[in-house]
C-alpha cells in the first residue's frame, strides 16, 4: 500500500465479499464505493447469497446410514459429474480406498492436502478434463479451483466453518449453467438450516434419498473388506480417530455437540473391527457397538513387500517382549525395607565391635577418632583375637592358674 502513488484508482474484485476483504478497504482505500449482484428468492423476494440456477437440498440422513446412501446415489448417477466434499484427509483417503473396491465402476478421484502438488495437479487435471467423474476432496477444492461443468456437488459432513458451505456450493452453477447441492445431516444437527437461512443461504428439505433398512448388508460388506485387506483397516481407524476431532473442533459447538453423537453408530458405518482409545471417547459410559472376534493382528497387507516386512517386526516385537518378561520374572535380590534392614544391621554390628576394641584397649567412653577408611577386615581380624584371648582366659581359671 506504501508504494502505490496517493492519487490512484483502486479496483478490488471478490466472488465473495469476506471480512478479510472489508478489512483491506477499511485500510487502504478512499471514498470507497460497493458494488454488489444481489438475487432475489423468486419466491418470497427477499435477498439470497447464491445464484438462481443453484438448488440447495439437505436430506436428514442418520451417520449409519450415510455412505450407502451416497453410494447408491453415486451408482444411480455416474452420469454426472459430481463432487463430494469430506470432511478431513484421512476420510477421503478411506472412503476413496473402500469405495473403489466396492464400487469399481465409479471414476472416482481424490483430493487433498496432504497429497503431494506434483500429484495434487495431475488429479485436478484429470479430473476437469473428463466427461463424468467423482472427485471426493476436503476444502482444499471449496475455493480458488475452476470448475466449469459440475453437475452436482454433495458435502457428506457439513463443513466445520460455516462461511465455507457457500464455496462448496459455488463449485456448480458457474456461468449461468443449472446445478444441485444436497447436504447430509442426522435429526440432531437440523438447526444448522436455521444458520444457513441467517447467512441468506436457501436449503430446501429433500426426502431421504434411499430406504435404511437395506444398508445392513452394505455395512456387513465393509467389515468384511476390513477384514481382507491390513491398508484398509488401518485408515478407517485413522478416519474415525479424524473425524471424532473435527466433530469436537467445530465452529458450530451449539449445533455440531460430540456428546450428541451416536459414537456406536458412527463407528458401524466407519466399518470399525474395534474402537481405538481415545481421551474423546472417555466420557461415553455407553457404547452400542459390538467388536469383531477376528484377531486384527492377522489381518493381512494385499502388498506382498508390506506384508513380508509387517511379519518380520511382529517377530522382532515378540522377541524383544519375551526378553523384557523374562528380566520381570527375575527375583529381586532384596526388597527396599530389607536393604535397609540390612545396613542398619551392618551399622550396629560394626559399632559394637568398635566399642569392644576400645573397651580391651582400656578406652571404655572414649570414642575413637578414624578417618572413614577403616576396613571390615581388619575389624574382624580383631574380633577374632579378642575372642582368642577370651577363651584362653577361661581355660586359665579352669586350671586354677
Amino acid at each position: 500500500m506504501k508504494r502505490l502513488p496517493k492519487q490512484r484508482r483502486t479496483g478490488l474484485f471478490s466472488a465473495t465479499m469476506t471480512d478479510a476483504v472489508a478489512e483491506l478497504v477499511r485500510a487502504g482505500l478512499r471514498n470507497p464505493v460497493r458494488v454488489v449482484v444481489k438475487v432475489e428468492n423468486m419466491i418470497d423476494k427477499s435477498e439470497q447469497r447464491i445464484p438462481e440456477t443453484l438448488d440447495i437440498f439437505y436430506s436428514l440422513c442418520p451417520v449409519k446410514h450415510r455412505l450407502f446412501a451416497l453410494s447408491e446415489y453415486l451408482a444411480n448417477n455416474r452420469d454426472q459429474k459430481t463432487i463430494v466434499y469430506f470432511s478431513t484427509c484421512a476420510c477421503v483417503d478411506y472412503y476413496f480406498k473402500l469405495l473403489q473396491g466396492i464400487k469399481s465402476d465409479l471414476n472416482l478421484f481424490h483430493l487433498h492436502g496432504k497429497m503431494e502438488h506434483k500429484k495434487r495437479t495431475l488429479i485436478y487435471s484429470q479430473f476437469t478434463s473428463s466427461k463424468r467423474g467423482i472427485l471426493f476432496c476436503t476444502d482444499l477444492a471449496a475455493r480458488g479451483l475452476d470448475f466449469n461443468d459440475i453437475d452436482l456437488v454433495i458435502q457428506f459432513d457439513a463443513p466445520q466453518d460455516p462461511a465455507t458451505f457457500a464455496h462448496r456450493c459455488g463449485r456448480t452453477a458457474r456461468i449461468g449453467r443449472s446445478g444441485m447441492a444436497i447436504l447430509f445431516l442426522d435429526s440432531k444437527e437440523e438447526s444448522y438450516i436455521d444458520l444457513l437461512n441467517g447467512r441468506k443461504i436457501p436449503v430446501k428439505p429433500i426426502h431421504p434419498l434411499l430406504p435404511i433398512p437395506s444398508s445392513t448388508n452394505f455395512l456387513d460388506s465393509i467389515r468384511q473388506a476390513n477384514t481382507l485387506n491390513r491398508e484398509l483397516f488401518e485408515k478407517s481407524i485413522r478416519a474415525f480417530v479424524s473425524y471424532i476431532r473435527f466433530y469436537q473442533e467445530h465452529l458450530a459447538k451449539f449445533i455440531f455437540r460430540l456428546r450428541d453423537l451416536d459414537i456406536g453408530a458412527l463407528a458401524n458405518s466407519f466399518g470399525l473391527l474395534k474402537l481405538p482409545r481415545m481421551p474423546e471417547l472417555q466420557d461415553f459410559k455407553v457404547v452400542d457397538f459390538t467388536p469383531t472376534k477376528v484377531d486384527t493382528d492377522l489381518i493381512p497387507y494385499l502388498d506382498k513387500a508390506r506384508e513380508k516386512q509387517r511379519k518380520l517386526n511382529l517377530a522382532k516385537a515378540k522377541t524383544n517382549k519375551e526378553k523384557d518378561t523374562r528380566q520381570l520374572k527375575r527375583p529381586a535380590v532384596s526388597q527396599p525395607w530389607s536393604q535397609n534392614k540390612a545396613r542398619k544391621q551392618r551399622r550396629l554390628d560394626r559399632k559394637t565391635k568398635k566399642d569392644l576394641l576400645n573397651v580391651r584397649n582400656g578406652q571404655q567412653g572414649v570414642k575413637t577418632l578414624t578417618d572413614g577408611s577403616d576396613n571390615d577386615q581388619e575389624i574382624n581380624d580383631e574380633w577374632k583375637l579378642m575372642k582368642q584371648e577370651k577363651r584362653m582366659e577361661a581355660r586359665l581359671r579352669q586350671q586354677g592358674l
